[in-house]
């Protein structure tokens, strides 16, 4: 085979597989416009969760337990790479800063799924006295998965995980609690089975869970193949 056509034939190749890695021009530029009209809830979903009864129960926060309880609702936001880049524009436009194609950074170009994982404030509860029996904190967190709510139970794992710790000072004491950062390989999501999945998060007091269904996904493009 001559070698200009072979050198030619492996560049077209290389070509083809970058161009599948990456978001196509037209997302992109959907995805800044949805950040910069503030429509941010087209390429997000989110929800907030906290111990479920029975955890409360377990952990004494329904049996007039006093002190520190870890009680604390994370607040939960998934996306795709698009969702990183209309939040990146939406946040330029609140400062006055102009955002497009080129601000965009590399690494959000590249199909993937990110959930970014918050902690609620102390919760304070008081008597009539006004004096503090509890401090309800979010207990801190260590993994972060999702898993398919379909019978085999298939879980993806994520490729990066940051947890960083979030300090709080209430009535002279010191309290922690965590927030983090995971991001999913793209196919590892949407090979998941059809139907509904949940962020688990797992913490020291139990795992909570946010559930996605079957429109979140389709909405956010995580059910191709499906």
């Amino acid at each position: 085979m001559n070698k200009l056509i072979l050198v030619f034939l492996v560049l077209l190749v290389f070509v083809t597989m970058s161009a599948g890695q990456s978001s196509s021009e037209t997302e992109v530029e959907s995805a800044i416009k949805i950040g910069l009209a503030g429509k941010l809830g087209d390429l997000f979903v989110a929800c907030d969760v906290g111990a479920g009864f029975l955890q409360e129960v377990a952990i004494g926060s329904t049996s007039g337990n006093t002190g520190t309880v870890p009680t604390g609702k994370y607040h939960i936001q998934l996306s795709t790479n698009l969702g990183m880049i209309a939040m990146a524009a939406s946040q330029a436009k609140q400062k006055y800063k102009p955002y497009g194609r080129s601000d965009v950074r590399d690494k959000f170009l590249k199909p993937a799924v990110y959930v970014d994982i918050f902690p609620s404030d102390p919760v304070e509860t008081k008597n009539a006295l006004g004096v503090v029996l509890q401090l309800g904190v979010t207990p801190r967190l260590s993994h972060v998965v999702l898993k398919s709510s379909a019978k085999d139970g298939t879980a993806a794992q994520p490729e990066n995980l940051v947890v960083t710790p979030v300090p709080w000072t209430r009535g002279g004491s010191s309290v922690e609690s965590t927030k983090g950062e995971a991001t999913f390989a793209f196919d590892a999501v949407t090979a998941m089975p059809p139907g509904n999945f949940n962020i688990i998060v797992v913490t020291e007091a139990g795992e909570r869970k946010c559930k996605v269904n079957q429109g979140s996904r389709k909405k956010l493009g995580l059910d191709k193949g499906n």
